[in-house]
């Protein structure tokens, strides 16, 4: 069977760059795979051609499914002179579906609206264990590979690589993976993060996840009037959506301003490791008469918050005491 959809582009209004599908069309030269055929130009915001090389291009299916390059490694390409052409997209399995052109900095094309026949087809799933995470915080990629018949698919590389090539810590690559994958990774910046899983070098599966800073709760066991000497204690947690980050994992730093010794022997600033996303300073002792300001400092948070101002002034003499020691 050999079917053949021209489409006509939609009209929209764009701000800003982006990118201009110029032609598109969709045939199914068997039963197996339907091929979307693209040729895209990048364009300022004033309409005009934006002839920058080497700009990444990816591409997503909506509603989210699989899809894969013609050849290995053709899941993404890169611009020449501002175009990329002859693009070929594979579409696997069955379904009424767009291809959203991407390219980071420009705002995204929409094809026309295609619709693939039914038939088998291998396959990819992909999702994450959190819909949003702070920085460096880690969460689950699970992602899968099927055959025709629904059978994981073992021993098969797998790539994982982000959109705009943010970098990603932990594991982006295996050379044999189950099939059925669960990676623990993690990104370092804030925004809006799309995860390629790529096997086979071809077929390919996105999910978006979305990267912001977290929050912090503080607890001092002092007054904002104390002794020096005296020992006290702080207890961070480390929030997300107003929920404790139990998947927040790492060190958490305590200091002063003026800075001071605050354990009492001399360290002017305290490390904890937050488990569960909870960090506590105990046994913290200060020795110098003053106002002081506490800080934390930590990897989830946008900058180092202010948790308290303590006055620590000299130890009074309990002269009551004192006059029934003399008397005795």
């Amino acid at each position: 069977m050999f079917v053949l959809f021209i489409s006509i582009l939609p009209l929209q209004t764009i701000f800003g760059k982006y990118i201009s599908i110029d032609s598109q069309y969709f045939w199914e030269p068997d039963n197996y795979k339907g091929k979307v055929e693209l040729s895209i130009s990048l364009k300022n915001a004033d309409g005009t051609d934006d002839f920058a090389d080497g700009v990444k291009v990816t591409f997503e299916i909506d509603p989210s499914s699989n899809f894969e390059g013609i050849i290995a490694g053709m899941w993404k390409y890169y611009t020449t002179s501002g175009t990329a052409t002859d693009i070929i997209i594979h579409k696997n399995c069955e379904g009424v579906f767009n291809v959203i052109v991407k390219a980071p900095g420009y705002t995204s094309a929409v094809s026309n609206t295609f619709t693939k026949s039914p038939c088998v087809c291998w396959h990819t799933t992909a999702s994450v264990s959190v819909t949003s995470a702070c920085p460096y915080e880690n969460f689950v990629l699970s992602t899968q590979y099927f055959d025709s018949f629904n059978v994981i698919q073992q021993s098969r590389p797998l790539l994982i690589e982000e959109f705009a090539d943010t970098p990603i810590i932990g594991t982006t690559s295996l050379a044999s993976s189950t099939g059925d994958d669960q990676t623990i990774i993690a990104f370092g910046s804030i925004g809006i993060k799309y995860i390629y899983s790529v096997y086979d070098s071809g077929n390919a599966n996105s999910v978006p996840i979305t990267i912001l800073y977290c929050t912090e709760s503080s607890i001092l066991s002092m007054q904002n009037e104390e002794t020096v000497y005296k020992i006290f204690s702080i207890q961070t947690t480390i929030q997300k959506n107003g929920q404790i980050c139990d998947t927040c994992q790492g060190i958490i730093t305590l200091y002063s301003l003026p800075s001071t010794i605050l354990d009492g022997i001399n360290l002017s600033s305290l490390e904890s490791q937050a488990t569960n996303g909870i960090a506590s300073f105990t046994s913290l002792s200060v020795q110098a008469i003053g106002s002081y300001e506490f800080y934390i400092h930590s990897q989830f948070l946008e900058n180092d918050k202010k948790i308290g101002t303590v006055n620590f002034n000299k130890a009074k003499l309990d002269v009551s005491l004192l006059t029934q020691v003399l008397h005795i």
